[in-house]
């Protein structure tokens, strides 16, 4: 049984499918896009952040990410690593590689740009996991 869990949440991206011409004017990441008064993904984290099952949720930004450590302030649990890749496969290898080889945690991970996690959706994934590990998928449009 895992006692406890990690969210990594890929943030290393440019959007470059979604077309706003005043956020690339900006030269913005979508991920830093405002709803509702907040970042995206800072929406995204905060799901995560509330089930304490997540001992730690790692944000994985590219290198030259200049507006993730304030734009992660002040949140707990969460740390932001600077070792995004060329492809969000490249980001989450490096940042799987980040962890403690002793380590003895799940991981889930969480796109920065889907802000729309319901709460009880993450927690209803771990206890999946738990009843039938090694892992899970959590998909559609309820989670």
């Amino acid at each position: 049984m895992t006692a406890s869990w990690i969210a990594v949440v890929p943030a290393a991206g440019i959007g470059s499918r979604a077309v706003e011409s005043a956020t690339r004017a900006e030269g913005l990441p979508k991920q830093y896009r405002l709803l509702g008064g907040r970042l995206m993904f800072r929406r995204s984290v905060h799901a995560l952040l509330a089930d304490a099952r997540f001992s730690q949720v790692r944000v994985a930004v590219g290198p030259g990410d200049t507006w993730a450590a304030d734009a992660l302030a002040g949140l707990p649990r969460t740390v932001c690593l600077p070792c995004g890749g060329e492809t969000r496969a490249e980001t989450l290898l490096n940042t799987l590689q980040s962890l403690d080889k002793d380590e003895r945690a799940g991981v889930l991970v969480h796109d920065a740009a889907r802000p729309g996690l319901p709460r009880q959706a993450p927690a209803r994934l771990l206890d999946s996991c738990v009843e039938a590990p090694p892992g899970g998928l959590l998909f559609g449009p309820h989670g």
